[in-house]
């Protein structure tokens, strides 16, 4: 068997690895939503907090000489 013929066939089992996964993470979201409210799709809910601000980069500022070596 060839190489590529192979790595076709490796690729494939983890598709339907993946593929299962997300069999069984629908069928979850099925039985919640049928616990939950038997009305109500499944629906994801917005956050009305904003959105926090992003963490600034730490930028190393160069410190003064406590010697006067350095100073020209």
């Amino acid at each position: 068997m060839s190489d590529v013929i192979q790595v076709a066939i490796n690729r494939r089992a983890r598709l339907k690895t993946e593929l299962n996964k997300v069999e069984a993470f629908l069928q979850m979201a099925e039985e919640f939503k049928k616990d939950n409210d038997p009305d109500a799709g499944l629906t994801l809910a917005k956050s009305t907090a904003p959105a926090p601000a992003p963490k600034q980069p730490e930028v190393e500022r160069p410190r003064p000489m406590s010697n006067g070596a350095a100073r020209a």
